[in-house]
């Protein structure tokens, strides 16, 4: 049953319950529509924008192959059912995703879809070798040469299969004749490149990953053939049969030598754009070229009992090189975990925070429900101090928010810097909003203290000490829960316009850590170029 001083607050004698319910209502309004923006854009953005097939191959980009290959599978089925022609790229795009047992398939179909295409049949080509179908493979690796005569890389993938279709020696030495004719062009290699989304960036990780993979998978086969160039030698070794050895390395080396140009040339000053994937390639030429003259020397051991000093230099500092970009790349996965942790770290604060303060209004709802609070207590006004600092927590907190995210973008220290100071500052604030939650009740409470005093007087009736108490514990219980469900609403609007303007500065979503976490290209094309500076004369 009511008391009189609950019954004066319900009848409007203390607070102003129109003017709250508009505030309330207006607030919430506010919030709804910040928040449904934010996420009326995204939805725009990854569902209306594109065409199904082409929301279905884009979403697949940035997925891991087991998940993607569905989006992928679907897309190629919505293509064939409304296009006339069909589109190579999602065909594409799931070979490169494809599970083992069909991946062959998969890239023999993409490739009569896609005929004229080198990068697929080089792909195409690498999967044969894999699975150890030389005659298909070389059969790849030729018309990928034939379709693109200036690329280099194909015709020694070709060269590369040759003993392994026909194990005879006449097979060995054209292998050997059509590398060394290679190694004697102008010609560069170009490695192929994953299917991508063209509105995607390409210096993230993500990219850089699936780079490194096409350019791990084209280096495969070459690997194979020095390897088996150096077992053959030392079987011949043991036979006492060194004919043409000398030659045959001298040929691997060069080829190896053209493998470390190519990654010069790409990582050097007039390279247009940070490309990843350079590391490897030349990885893969100095551990061939060091393979090639230990085999050189190996059989000058056996056959003089001397070797030549300048190819022992030679090899120290191939050796020298090789180690330093080895390094590099130890480092690499290092350093793009802590890249990703930094461009996580803003939504991982909000997302922090906002969890902090859902809890607190959850504590602050379990105990309005203890008290029985209706909507009739929710009538009193904020003071215009309070009002103010409402105001003032969502810019300021906006603020704070953008200084975490543009520190953890900059580079060097003082980026650091900037996120650190930007995290503590917001760290305390909000350890300062949590703890004064229980005390705000009380302060407004205390102005008043003498309308709920008089209250019971107007009826004319006696005080009810026990009535006022429990009126006192229903409007602490109401400013608690509102206060608290405030800071919320405020946060939350803070992460929509914070997702708003992210999105206008990056072209990307804050939570997009695969797109945004570099894939430090730049930074590889620098310590490579580096590296090889110490191997010119």
């Amino acid at each position: 049953m009511k008391n009189d001083a609950l019954a004066a607050l319900l009848a409007g004698r203390i607070g102003d319950p129109i003017g709250a319910r508009r505030l309330r209502r207006s607030f919430r309004l506010c919030v709804a529509f910040s928040a449904f923006f934010a996420a009326m854009m995204w939805f725009t953005e990854n569902f209306l924008r594109y065409e199904p097939s082409e929301r279905l191959y884009l979403a697949a980009l940035t997925h891991e192959p087991e998940s993607a290959r569905p989006f992928l599978m679907q897309a190629v089925k919505i293509d064939k059912q409304t296009r006339t022609t069909q589109t190579p790229k999602y065909l594409e795009a799931l070979a490169e995703r494809e599970e083992r047992e069909k991946v062959i398939d998969t890239y023999a179909a993409a490739c009569r879809l896609d005929p004229q295409n080198p990068s697929v049949r080089i792909r195409y080509g690498c999967q044969l070798a894999l699975a150890e179908r030389w005659a298909e493979a070389q059969a790849a690796f030729a018309k990928a040469a034939e379709l693109d005569p200036q690329n280099a890389l194909p015709a020694y993938l070709e060269a590369s299969t040759l003993p392994f279709v026909e194990p005879t020696q006449e097979a060995f030495k054209t292998s050997l004749d059509r590398i060394a004719r290679t190694n004697g062009t102008n010609r560069q290699m170009q490695f192929p490149k994953p299917q991508w989304f063209s509105a995607l960036p390409t210096d993230g990780m993500w990219y850089a990953r699936l780079t490194r993979e096409a350019v791990d998978e084209a280096l495969a086969p070459l690997y194979g053939y020095a390897n088996f160039l150096t077992a053959k030698a030392a079987d011949d070794a043991q036979r006492k049969r060194h004919y043409f050895w000398k030659e045959a390395f001298e040929t691997l080396f060069s080829m190896g030598g053209r493998l470390v140009e190519t990654a010069r040339l790409a990582s050097g000053a007039s390279a247009k754009n940070p490309m990843p994937g350079v590391a490897p390639q030349a990885i893969a030429g100095l551990t061939i070229q060091r393979a090639a003259l230990d085999a050189s020397r190996k059989l000058a051991t056996e056959e003089t009992a001397s070797a030549s000093s300048g190819k022992q230099q030679e090899r120290a500092a191939i050796t020298d090189v090789l180690n330093e970009l080895l390094a590099f790349e130890s480092q690499r996965d290092a350093l793009v975990q802590t890249e990703k942790v930094r461009r996580q770290a803003p939504l991982t604060l909000w997302v922090k925070t906002f969890a902090l303060l859902a809890l607190c209004y959850l504590l602050a709802y379990a105990l309005a429900k203890a008290f029985r609070v209706t909507r009739e207590s929710w009538a009193l006004r904020h003071p215009s101090p309070a009002r103010a600092g409402f105001a003032a927590f969502p810019a300021l907190m906006l603020l704070l928010l953008g200084s975490v995210t543009a520190g953890h973008m900059l580079p060097g220290s003082q980026g650091a810097w900037i996120a650190q100071g930007a995290t503590w500052t917001w760290t305390g604030i909000i350890v300062l909003a949590v703890l004064f939650g229980p005390v705000y009740p009380l302060l407004i409470l205390r102005t008043l203290a003498p309308a709920l005093a008089a209250s019971p007087e107007e009826t004319g009736e006696p005080p009810k000490e026990p009535g006022r108490r429990r009126l006192q514990g229903i409007l602490y219980a109401a400013l608690v829960r509102r206060y608290y469900g405030i800071l919320c609403g405020l946060l939350l609007t803070v992460a929509s316009v914070w997702v708003v303007v992210y999105r206008i500065e990056t072209s990307l979503y804050p939570w997009q850590f695969k797109l945004l976490t570099s894939g430090f290209a730049a930074e590889e094309m620098k310590a490579v170029g580096d590296a090889l500076s110490k191997l010119q004369p």
